[in-house]
């Protein structure tokens, strides 16, 4: 790669940031309308800079880690949990690759690679309550994951029957996997109404209980990345490309309404949910779309 290539690479990774910024603020103004209240409105004009000033306020804080933490993973797991998150941009189809079967593969390899970090991250700072919150945090991820893949592969055999002109319930088929694509991606970026990792703030906070400052600023930045990734990644495999852009904001608002109106699972009915519910149908649609290309 040239240097051209390093410096497109920097400025697709800071305006992935930037945007992340101001979805916080579109989240929060969402929130506190669907609650009857106002929204950040203080810093600059309606607010549009309270992101940033959050930013400077967190990254300013002195960064203190436990006294028998492991350091290097204490410090390393955000870092490359957010490094990941903007790695993932790179593999997009249409933005660095032109086709999306590799691609996407990759992605769902990334995505494995991102639960050690969450188990690094709550097992380095040696407090019990952050092992706990990194193991359901963990369990969640990975029982998601498996739905992920087999999602995917069915919507990758129903776009080759389409293609062929052998399906005549295509879109039904089609907006049934959306639907479970739609839950997987909930699930695997910790959303409402399977937020558990934020959840667990009413007893103590989850994996990052140990985390603060910058280190927490990571984290933080890393999770809504993947919440914007997955959007655009669902636009590509599902939506026309002509309004890109569009059904891409439209699915993020998705992931605010259902944290502004969806009550939380209990953590056993979530896993019920994942092994019992979402696996087996996306394993159905799977052999049906398997069987209809075999025809």
């Amino acid at each position: 790669m040239d240097i051209f290539g390093y410096i497109e690479l920097l400025i697709m990774a800071v305006m992935v940031l930037l945007t992340v910024s101001f979805y916080t603020i579109v989240e929060r103004k969402c929130l506190s309308y669907a609650q009857s209240r106002k929204g950040p409105n203080k810093v600059v004009f309606l607010g549009l800079l309270q992101a940033v000033a959050d930013g400077v306020k967190l990254l300013s804080k002195s960064m203190n880690e436990p006294f028998k933490s492991n350091f290097v993973y204490f410090t390393g797991a955000p870092m490359v949990m957010l490094g990941i998150s903007l790695t993932c941009w790179y593999f997009l189809p249409g933005l660095g690759f032109k086709s999306a079967v590799g691609p996407i593969l990759l992605v769902l390899c990334l995505f494995g690679v991102n639960v050690y970090c969450l188990i690094f991250s709550g097992w380095c700072s040696y407090s019990s309550y952050s092992m706990i919150g990194c193991v359901r945090a963990v369990a969640q991820s990975v029982s998601y994951e498996v739905c992920s893949f087999f999602s995917y592969c069915a919507q990758q055999l129903l776009e080759v029957t389409f293609f062929l002109g052998s399906s005549t319930s295509f879109f039904f088929s089609f907006l049934f996997i959306v639907i479970l694509w739609m839950f997987v991606c909930m699930a695997e970026t910790n959303r409402a109404p399977f937020d558990f990792a934020e959840g667990e703030s009413e007893l103590v906070s989850g994996f990052n209980v140990e985390y603060g400052s910058s280190l927490f600023t990571l984290i933080f930045l890393a999770e809504y990345g993947f919440i914007l990734f997955l959007s655009s990644l669902t636009v590509s495999l599902f939506f026309p490309h002509s309004f890109y852009l569009m059904w891409s904001m439209v699915l993020s608002l998705v992931f605010i309404y259902s944290r502004g109106s969806l009550p939380r699972f209990r953590y056993d009915l979530l896993m019920m949910f994942s092994w019992k519910i979402i696996l087996p149908l996306s394993i159905v649609v799977l052999m049906v779309g398997s069987i209809v290309v075999c025809i």
